[in-house]
């Protein structure tokens, strides 16, 4: 069995965590959201930052019971934000 950590992860910079109380209470207010499956996305533009994306993820303890499933499913979307973020981006 290949443990999970083998994968080559890179980090996830900070400058790239959403941690103001405030941007999250205005984010979870936005009506910009849409859900595909279980994954459901919220997001706001911010015209005064270019090319600076915040991402906050979170997987719910009512969908998710066992922290350890969680915590993987963060770090697989972490990675997979990471690969992918470049087609994320506004122009």
């Amino acid at each position: 069995m290949i443990s999970f950590f083998s994968f080559n992860m890179k980090n996830f910079p900070k400058k790239e965590k959403l941690n103001s109380k405030i941007k999250i209470d205005n984010l979870f207010r936005s009506k910009n959201t849409f859900t595909y499956n279980k994954i459901k996305v919220h997001w706001i533009i911010n015209s005064s930052v270019e090319n600076q994306s915040e991402t906050l993820i979170s997987v719910p303890k009512k969908i998710i019971p066992l922290s350890t499933k969680r915590n993987k499913i963060k770090r697989l979307i972490r990675e997979s934000y990471r690969l992918n973020k470049n087609i994320l981006q506004l122009d």
